[in-house]
């Protein structure tokens, strides 16, 4: 297995902040966060900020990072500069404390935008497999089973408990399905991707990271939050983050594989 690691911390980042964006959407509309400053603002500044430095250290000369800012047509540039409008966005939202439903729909409308420049940088490449915008719904729906997992070990009543426990179920089948639709797709590629096909997922190479993939981030959500749906289990909260967190840095391992040229079709490179 080859794997761009530096590239694959930058997407898991980048996904992590985007959730912490829909997360503070979700907690502002709903006055679920009433005391203190708002939750896990820090926590979405503080990743748009990893995300940044990320490439910013893991370039020849850090002077580079200018030249990548430079040029926003860029899929690289456009998903460092969309960490950094998260960033100064959490900073601001944590500073001004502010509640207002208008700083719900900035954080959707941010949501959407870090997602899509995370899916542009990966459609601009070269590898067939990733130029799709099922891309796009799958780190939506990573995000949001992210956020949802924040939402899930919140504190409450038992109404909320079941609430907040039905809402994850809800996102976690969804993400399944936006999944299973991308690998449908990768199934039926022609010609296939060389470094990212269904049989290196099921039975390849790929396998043992495919399948700890699913569980983390397919059957543990799932089957958690129906149980916790059914009885209040705390213990189950921590779990569930854990699992989740895990499954989503092995989404980003596996869409970062190295890839290594081996013939051009029809004027386009293949990997």
């Amino acid at each position: 297995m080859l794997t761009n690691w530096h590239m694959a911390i930058f997407l898991f980042l980048g996904i992590m902040s985007a959730a912490g964006l829909l997360y503070t959407a979700m907690t502002i509309k709903s006055e679920a966060d009433d005391c203190g400053k708002p939750k896990y603002v820090l926590f979405m500044a503080a990743t748009g900020l990893l995300a940044i430095l990320d490439i910013a250290f893991n370039l020849n000369n850090p002077a580079n990072f200018i030249n990548i800012l430079a040029k926003p047509t860029t899929g690289l540039s456009s998903a460092v500069i969309s960490q950094i409008v998260i960033t100064a966005a959490g900073i601001i939202i944590y500073v001004k404390n502010t509640k207002h439903k208008a700083s719900a729909v900035i954080s959707v409308v941010l949501f959407v935008y870090a997602v899509f420049c995370l899916n542009r940088l990966y459609m601009i490449s070269t590898r067939h497999a990733l130029n799709t915008y099922l891309l796009f719904f799958v780190f939506a729906g990573a995000s949001a089973l992210a956020a949802g997992t924040f939402l899930f070990s919140g504190s409450g009543d038992e109404a909320k408990h079941k609430k907040n426990s039905l809402s994850m179920l809800i996102t976690s089948a969804v993400f399944t399905i936006f999944m299973a639709v991308f690998l449908v797709r990768l199934a039926v590629l022609n010609p296939p991707d060389r470094m990212l096909t269904i049989d290196m997922l099921i039975s390849g190479h790929l396998s043992a990271v495919f399948w700890a993939m699913i569980v983390t981030c397919v059957i543990i959500p799932l089957a958690l939050s129906a149980i916790r749906y059914m009885k209040n289990v705390p213990l189950l909260s921590y779990v569930m983050k854990v699992s989740v967190v895990i499954g989503i840095f092995l989404i980003c391992v596996l869409v970062n594989q190295l890839p290594t040229v081996v013939k051009a079709i029809q004027g386009r490179m293949v990997f």
